[in-house]
C-alpha cells in the first residue's frame, strides 16, 4: 500500500516501505525531486484533483507525471493509468519515450509504445483523441487520470473524463489564454482543484542567469515571459498590445529628461484618402506630426521631400515603410536623390520570438517605455 502522510513512516523504513512512498520512489528511478513535484506527487497520491501550471522545462513530464504513473501502477494492484495529451506527439515522444528510458528497471512489465502492464496486473496507456466517446470505457476503483500540456485538451476530452470517475486527477501544463478548461481550473472551477502554480525560479535545475536574461530581453510583462517564465495566464488583449495603460501614463507623467541629438525621421506612406505622416525626433523629443493627404502618390513623394529638408535631415537620417504603397514611393524617393531606409513590417523578425518585424519593434519600444 501506498505511504503519502509523512507521519505514517516508521522510524526505519524497509525496502519495500521506502519505495511505497512517492520520494523513495524516484529515487529508485534515479530522480530527486523538487519540493513542488514532491508536492503535487503527494497530492495526487492522496487521491485529489491537482491542477498544475508550471514554466516550460519545470520537469513537469518527465519527472512528475512520468514516474507517477509507475508508481500509481506499483503500488494499486490491478489499477488502471490513463494518460491523454492535446496531440498524440506529446503523449509518445515526451511522457511514453520517458517511461521507455526505465526499460531495464521494470523487470517483470510488458511496455510498448504507448501502453504497459504491470506484474501485478495495473495498466496504463496513453493515447490523444478527438472521439470523446472513446475516451470514456475507463472505469477501475483505482483509476488515475494524467492530463500533459491540457491547456490544449478540448472540452469534450474532459467532460468524458469525468464521467469515468477519476480516484485522482493530474492536469498539468503551460500556461496560454483563460478560455479552456484548464484555465478554469485556476478560475471559476478552482475549489474543484488543488492548484499549484510553478515559475522558472522555483526550479533549481534553471539557471537564474537564463532567466534574467530572457527578462531583460523581452520584458516581464511580454506575454512570451509571462507563460515561459512566470506561468501566468493571459487575458484576451494581452496578445494584441505590448503597451499597458499604466505604463503610458507613467510615462507621462513623469517625462524623462530632455536630450538633445541629431534629427530623424519616418514616413508612413498612404494614397487615397489616407494620410501619409512624417514623425521627427530630436533628441529623445518627438515634434508635432506632419501630415497630408494626396490621392497622387508621386505628389506626395514630392512634399515629402520639400519636409525633409526643411528638417534639415539627410537620405540617411530617414526611415519610411517599404511594404505595399510604400515600395514604388521609396522607388521613387532614391530617383530624386533620397536614397531613404527601408522598414518592411510584414518582413521576418530578427528574432525566432516574433510573428513578423512588425511585433518585434513594437515590442522594443514598449521595453523602452517600460524603462523610462
Amino acid at each position: 500500500m501506498p505511504i503519502t502522510d509523512p507521519s505514517q513512516l516508521p522510524a526505519k523504513l524497509t525496502q519495500e516501505q521506502l519505495l511505497a512512498t512517492p520520494l523513495g520512489f524516484s529515487k529508485l528511478l534515479d530522480i530527486d525531486l523538487h519540493p513542488w513535484q514532491s508536492k503535487v506527487f503527494l497530492d495526487v497520491g492522496l487521491g485529489n484533483r491537482v491542477a498544475l501550471k508550471a514554466a516550460n522545462g519545470s520537469g513537469k513530464t518527465s519527472c512528475l507525471a512520468a514516474p507517477l504513473v509507475l508508481w500509481w501502477c506499483t503500488v494499486y494492484p490491478k489499477s488502471q493509468v490513463v494518460t491523454t495529451a492535446g496531440v498524440y506527439r506529446q503523449v509518445k515522444e515526451q511522457l511514453w519515450q520517458r517511461l521507455a528510458g526505465w526499460r531495464d528497471k521494470l523487470k517483470g512489465w510488458t511496455l510498448n509504445a504507448t501502453d504497459l502492464t504491470a506484474p501485478n496486473g495495473s495498466k496504463a496507456i496513453g493515447f490523444s483523441t478527438d472521439e470523446p466517446n472513446r475516451f470514456e470505457g475507463w472505469h477501475n476503483d483505482k483509476l488515475l487520470m494524467i492530463f500533459d500540456e491540457a491547456k490544449s485538451i478540448p472540452t469534450d476530452i474532459w467532460r468524458a473524463a469525468e464521467r469515468c470517475q477519476p480516484t485522482a486527477w493530474l492536469a498539468m501544463s503551460s500556461t496560454g489564454g483563460m478560455d479552456g478548461e484548464f484555465a478554469q481550473c485556476f478560475l471559476g472551477k478552482r475549489k474543484y482543484w488543488k492548484n499549484y502554480s510553478v515559475s522558472a525560479y522555483d526550479c533549481p535545475h534553471i539557471k537564474k542567469e537564463w532567466i534574467d536574461m530572457q527578462i531583460e530581453q523581452h520584458g516581464r510583462d511580454n506575454p512570451f515571459i509571462r507563460s515561459m517564465i512566470f506561468s501566468e495566464f493571459m487575458g484576451e488583449d494581452d496578445g494584441i498590445s505590448p503597451f499597458t495603460f499604466s505604463k503610458i501614463h507613467n510615462c507621462r507623467s513623469n517625462p524623462p529628461k530632455k536630450q538633445e541629438g541629431a534629427p530623424v525621421a519616418f514616413i508612413d506612406w498612404a494614397g487615397g484618402g489616407d494620410e501619409t505622416v512624417i514623425a521627427i525626433r530630436r533628441g529623445n523629443v518627438i515634434e508635432p506630426l506632419i501630415g497630408w493627404k494626396d490621392s497622387d502618390t508621386m505628389r506626395s513623394v514630392g512634399k515629402a521631400i520639400i519636409e525633409l529638408k526643411k528638417a534639415n535631415l539627410r537620405p540617411n537620417d530617414v526611415w519610411a515603410d517599404d511594404g505595399g504603397l510604400g515600395k514604388p514611393m521609396n522607388d521613387r524617393m532614391r530617383e530624386q536623390g533620397w536614397a531613404i531606409k527601408r522598414v518592411n513590417f510584414g518582413a521576418r523578425a530578427y528574432s525566432d520570438n516574433y510573428v513578423n518585424r512588425s511585433s518585434e519593434i513594437w515590442w522594443e519600444t514598449a521595453r523602452q517605455i517600460e524603462r523610462a
